[in-house]
């Protein structure tokens, strides 16, 4: 179940589930192309913010930013 929408940023498709769960893949008509699998310890219905090079994800009980 996905309450939020996909985002696409640096050539990456970020697609995050209620239960935590972003997949990640390479947007291509062809053929699906997974990247990674990432899972937060806590549910999410929000849909990731981008900015400055940052991905944020408001979770039930955190905000996570993830970037270098």
């Amino acid at each position: 179940e996905h309450w939020g929408s996909m985002v696409v940023t640096g050539g990456l498709l970020y697609a995050t589930n209620q239960d935590g769960i972003t997949a990640v893949f390479r947007p291509n008509i062809e053929k699906y192309e997974p990247v990674s699998v990432n899972r937060l310890d806590e549910p999410t219905n929000a849909t990731l913010a981008i900015a400055n090079r940052h991905i944020f994800i408001r979770a039930e009980q955190h905000l996570y930013c993830i970037g270098e």
